[in-house]
């Protein structure tokens, strides 16, 4: 049975597979996380000196190793996607990649798709780190594989915000800050509006402004780590919430599920909109 890959994504990982640059990337990955896992490990042995129960507060290095990863991911995506586009145009192989048979869609999904395989091989390369808080701390194996998708999802989300940055200007450098810059309003700006609301109590906008934090990928992971450590205690959270302010949700895996598929969603527009960008433009001529 043949599996029809995209053609770029398909090259781009035969490519990436037979180079250094890549081994290196995962080594220096791991290291970061592994100097981030022996602090976290040495601040919680030094809280728990002489206590027996130190196990059980392992359990935190999931979060502290995930959001650890999380940040990476947040940080090299704009790297490998905001300068997608802009560096095939500044090597002028940009227009023949428009003459072949993949459509403006298919050559934005074959990018984005390829920064999010390299970037899932490194969340894949970490899983024997981050097991440890499974098998000591209590955290079921599912809670992980949630996290791998769920990570899949951000990196998707981003990824394509960072190639829509990369159709709207010609320079790499440009492209990378246009995409921190969404990124920044992304991750804090959608907060504002909640903060604006919640000084006048207003119960109606406050719930537009709360499901407005879907699009925040920092609040979808706090919840996702809150319900996967407080579990029942974080529900019964956001019932009071939704008793008081008419939240939509009481449940946290509620919450991250429609999250995640709002991320999504917004991923695929995001890949719209740039395909349109980049897409010839058909001129009629007058006889």
């Amino acid at each position: 049975m043949n599996i029809r890959l995209n053609p770029i994504l398909k090259k781009d990982l035969r490519v990436t597979s037979r180079t250094m640059k890549f081994s290196w990337g995962i080594f220096i990955f791991e290291a970061i996380l592994g100097i981030i896992f022996l602090f976290a490990m040495a601040i919680i042995y030094d809280d728990n000196l002489g206590y027996t129960g130190i196990y059980k507060e392992m359990v935190a290095l999931f979060p502290i190793i995930g959001g650890t990863e999380l940040g990476i991911v947040a940080l090299i995506m704009p790297i490998m996607t905001a300068t997608a586009i802009t560096q095939e145009r500044e090597k002028q192989t940009f227009d023949i990649l428009l003459t072949t048979v993949m459509t403006p869609m298919a050559i934005i999904r074959g990018k984005v798709l390829s920064a999010v395989a390299r970037v899932m091989m490194f969340i894949i390369a970490s899983i024997p780190l981050m097991a440890i808080s499974f098998t000591v701390g209590g955290i079921g194996w599912s809670a992980l594989f949630i996290y791998l998708i769920s990570t899949a999802v951000f990196a998707f989300y981003v990824g394509s915000l960072g190639i829509l940055c990369s159709t709207l200007s010609h320079k790499s450098i440009a492209s990378i800050i246009i995409a921190y810059a969404f990124y920044g309003v992304i991750f804090g700006g959608t907060y504002m509006p909640m903060l604006i609301v919640a000084l006048f109590m207003n119960s109606v906008t406050f719930v537009f402004s709360a499901l407005l934090l879907m699009l925040n990928p920092i609040t979808n992971f706090t919840v996702f780590f809150g319900a996967v450590l407080a579990g029942d205690d974080l529900n019964d959270l956001l019932a009071g919430a939704s008793n008081q302010l008419g939240l939509p949700f009481t449940n946290a895996w509620v919450w991250f599920a429609v999250a995640n598929l709002v991320m999504l969603g917004m991923g695929v527009f995001f890949q719209k909109l740039a395909a349109r960008r980049i897409e010839p433009v058909k001129r009629k001529f007058k006889k």
